[in-house]
């Protein structure tokens, strides 16, 4: 015990003394110095004490930020591969079972995952980056263990995958994943086809009207009532209320989606299951996928990677080395796609260098063609590019 502290303070500074983490030092040190009296005696005691104190809010400062940093970096993951895919999915449901299903990869499944964890889906010369992430507890996002960095990673991801448990309460699961997303302001749905522009000066113009559920009256107020007066918006097809709404919300990310049915081995009655998710689908969004799926089924998984290619509205163009096609790898581009993308997904010098190429399709009336880079390349063709030396 230090000199010129009172009897009383004895205890506070054994509190500070057997406190192991910088927080309980900093909190035990606050109530030391509380209870020492302030005069001319205390004042060298009451300075140094001072000094530590300030040492270690700057200590645990540094520490809180190596956390964040440390939680921001596992949380990070990098796309590779056609596309990403992240499953989302409530406690014990089988997220990891199917990552490693799908990828190879030999994650333990008797636990719940702490971190994200990724791995490749091979699927008939597509190459799609699964990840599998830790559970959805709750509706409310905040309420889920870094659920905040976990919806980080679907608002970047390509398609998200909504991991169902057909043993489990079917409607609970999809209520808890489908709020959490709409906490984080992340929409499993289409994008509404509604352009809005926000400009500088120049009022507010309305095009397309007779596709919006609102007058232009109507629509001007609801645009004054986002504090928009300057705009350009165009309706471009058919919209509901609720899509204007939608629409008008910039913090909102639309992203396309698909429910996966797992442990449907375990179930009798499999169809009635399945109506049962497809209402609730109805219900709260439009129309989505579901993959029926199990673990021990090859044609799950290549019935998923089939969906995975149509919802991300991918095409494959093979290509040939030695004179002979790679059918491991394809090149895998959106729609549309030319031979021009073709080009600057090889090499960005293909381009330049371009000579011509040749397009072998299937059921074409021409076998072989050669063409130029504006050429639309469609799902199967198979490409050979010939480069000036």
């Amino acid at each position: 015990m230090v000199t010129n502290v009172p009897p009383r303070c004895a205890p506070y500074w054994e509190k500070y003394e057997e406190a192991k983490t910088t927080k309980e030092k900093i909190s035990a040190l606050e109530e030391l110095i509380a209870c020492i009296p302030k005069h001319k005696g205390t004042e060298k005691l009451l300075k140094n004490l001072k000094i530590k104190l300030a040492k270690l809010r700057a200590q645990l400062t540094k520490e809180t930020e190596a956390r964040r940093s440390k939680v921001s970096s596992l949380f990070s993951i990098p796309k590779k591969g056609d596309g990403q895919i992240v499953l989302l999915g409530t406690s014990y449901v089988g997220k990891t079972s199917i990552t490693n299903k799908l990828t190879g990869s030999k994650y333990v499944v008797n636990k719940p995952t702490q971190y994200p964890r990724d791995g490749i889906f091979k699927w008939e010369g597509c190459e799609f980056q699964i990840v599998d992430t830790p559970p959805i507890l709750s509706e409310d996002i905040d309420k889920t263990p870094n659920g905040r960095a976990i919806m980080g990673i679907a608002y970047n991801s390509d398609l998200i995958g909504l991991v169902i448990d057909a043993t489990q309460d079917i409607k609970w699961q999809l209520s808890v994943l489908l709020s959490a997303m709409q906490d984080a302001n992340v929409v499993l749905r289409p994008r509404p086809p509604i352009r809005v522009k926000k400009l500088t000066r120049g009022g507010i113009t309305i095009m397309g009207v007779e596709y919006s559920p609102f007058t232009i009256e109507e629509l001007k107020e609801i645009l004054t009532s986002y504090r928009i007066t300057n705009c350009v918006i165009e309706f471009m097809d058919n919209v509901s209320e609720f899509d204007v709404y939608l629409a008008l919300n910039p913090r909102l990310t639309f992203k396309k989606g698909v429910v996966i049915l797992n442990k449907l081995d375990l179930i009798d009655d499999r169809k009635a299951i399945i109506d049962t998710v497809k209402r609730r689908i109805l219900e709260v969004n439009r129309d989505i996928p579901i993959i029926p799926f199990s673990i021990y089924c090859d044609r799950c998984s290549h019935l998923l990677g089939r969906t995975i290619f149509k919802e991300l509205n991918l095409l494959r163009v093979w290509t040939k080395k030695g004179g002979k096609i790679v059918w491991d790898r394809a090149l895998v581009l959106r729609r549309p796609a030319t031979v021009r993308d073709a080009c600057e997904k090889i090499h960005s010098s293909f381009v330049k260098k371009f000579k011509y190429a040749v397009v072998e399709r299937e059921g074409s009336n021409i076998k072989r063609k050669i063409v130029g880079l504006d050429y639309e390349l469609r799902d199967g063709d198979i490409l050979t590019i010939y480069i000036k030396d």
